[in-house]
């Protein structure tokens, strides 16, 4: 996991990613064999997908 500083963090993102696919694609998130998160976790695993961490809020 070294895309990413925690599981949360990882979960948080791909679960974001995978709405974001649906979304802007409806027609694919209708097929019987597609998985919108296994595409998200893939985009984090191949470097596609990375994140930063905001600043704390004061």
């Amino acid at each position: 996991m070294p895309k990413v500083d925690s599981k949360y963090t990882l979960v948080i993102l791909a679960a974001k990613r995978a709405r974001a696919i649906i979304e802007n694609n409806p027609e694919l998130a209708d097929a019987a064999n597609f998985n919108a998160v296994s595409v998200a976790l893939r985009e984090v695993a191949d470097g596609k997908l990375t994140w930063t961490m905001d600043a704390p809020a004061r």
